[in-house]
Parts: structure tokens; sequence; C-alpha cells
């Protein structure tokens, strides 16, 4: 065979390739070539997730244990020694009445009123005497000018005492009668605490040997030390100045132990 012929030949070999088109597979059948099968592509393993961090559970705080309030503890009251709310008939205050003044029982009180001018009277209460103590009275202005002076009687002995006294126009003083005058203790001072005009005032003189402590409506307003009386009866008293007709009621009378 001449080359021509062997390049025919080829020639119409591809060509009888060509006619049966362009599939790699029939090719490769037709040379007995083998279908190479390609090597499948390779699946990455799933990503990992972890298994999520143990939280544990919050430790149990038992509550806390229940502290009892402590039960409050009354002061104790001091004994009481002596008492008089006038709801009677009688009283060991005297009710003696005269020219210059009156002295009654009334309505549940004990009412004095001065008349004249320039007048002291007291009321002393002849049950008992007292050495130390505690002595509290209502007092309450009800007629006459506010220029006054009223209060209680302590340590009373014969004819001489001791006078705390305050005024409708807010004032007070402690003075002492010897039987024949007068001497001022603590002079006249105008305070805030006694209520002035028509109202009440509680008074309270707590005795303890010398020492003397005045309240008025449970404040304190004076103290001191006098060594003239130390014990006898108590009182209530009323005084008037240029004006007469101080007219004063007394409630509530109380003495304990100081």
């Amino acid at each position: 065979m001449t080359t021509k012929q062997i390049t025919f030949v080829l020639a119409s070999f591809f060509m009888v390739v060509g006619s049966l088109g362009a599939g790699c597979t029939t090719v490769s059948n037709l040379l007995g070539i083998p279908t190479i099968t390609p090597t499948p592509t390779n699946t990455p393993y799933p990503t990992y997730t972890p298994f999520p961090t143990y939280t544990p559970f919050p430790t149990y705080t038992p509550f806390p244990t229940r502290t009892p309030t402590p039960t409050s503890t009354a002061t104790p009251q001091k004994k009481e020694l002596f008492r008089e709310d006038f709801s009677g008939t009688a009283t060991c205050f005297s009710t003696t009445t005269d020219t210059n003044a009156d002295r009654f029982l009334r309505d549940g009180k004990f009412h004095l009123r001065v008349k004249t001018p320039n007048t002291w009277s007291i009321a002393p209460c002849d049950a008992r005497a007292f050495a130390d103590f505690v002595f509290e009275a209502d007092a309450t202005q009800t007629d006459g000018p506010d220029d006054n002076g009223y209060g209680v009687v302590f340590r009373r002995s014969g004819s001489a005492f001791y006078f705390f006294e305050i005024s409708g126009d807010g004032q007070y003083t402690l003075r002492y009668f010897n039987g024949t005058e007068l001497t001022t203790l603590v002079a006249w001072t105008k305070i805030s605490e006694v209520k002035p005009g028509k109202q009440t005032n509680r008074l309270k003189v707590i005795a303890v040997g010398n020492r003397i402590e005045l309240y008025a409506n449970d404040a304190p307003v004076a103290f001191i030390r006098d060594n003239k009386l130390a014990s006898g009866q108590i009182g209530l008293g009323v005084g008037s100045f240029a004006t007469p007709n101080v007219y004063i009621t007394f409630d509530n009378v109380r003495v304990a132990e100081p």
C-alpha cells in the first residue's frame, strides 16, 4: 500500500468517527478505550457542634431566720400617793368662802375666784403631808383678766409654803411665803410653754430633798435647790393684781412617788 493509500484510509476512518458524533463514549467503544469514571467529589464531614456548656443550678440560699421584734417594755408607773378628780361632793381642799374669794365644787372641777384686787387666796388639802413627790394638776383660766397668777401650793407647813404660779399672759414664777411675806425664788418669766388666756395648763412639781423642778405642760421650765421647807401639804392658789375677779378652775390633781 502506498503512502497516499494509507493517508486515504486514515482520512476515511476519521470521517467515520466524525459521522458518529462527538460523543466520547462512542469513540471510546470503537477504539476499545475504557471509559474513565471520575473520582467522586469528597464530601466533608459535617461541622462539629459542641454540646452546650453545662450551667449548674444556682446554690440554694435559705431564707434568713426571722428574728422576732422584741416586745417593748413599758416604763413602770410610779406609785400613786393621792388623786382627786373632784367628781364627788366632798374634797380635802378647802371650800370656804369669804369676802375676798369663793372656793367651791361644781361640774367635776374645783373653782377658785378672787373677787378683790391685789389679793392672794389658797385652798390647801389637809389630807396628809408629802416630803418627796411628783405633784400635778390641770389649771384653766375661766374668766377675768390675763394679768393674774394661779397655780399649785406645795410643802405647806403652818403658814409657810412654796407657790408655783403661771399667768394669763404666759409667764411663770416660784415664790416662797414664810407666813408674813413673799420671797421670789424664780422671777416672773414669759415662756412659750405656758398657754395664755382661757386655756388649760398642766402644772407639775417634782420635789426631792432640796431639789425642786417645775414643769408646764410636761416641758421643764425651772430647777432650783432650796432648804426652807422639807415637807408639807399641797394646795391650789389664785391671785389678782390691779383688776379683780380672777376665776380659775382646777382638775385631775395627782401626787405620786418621784
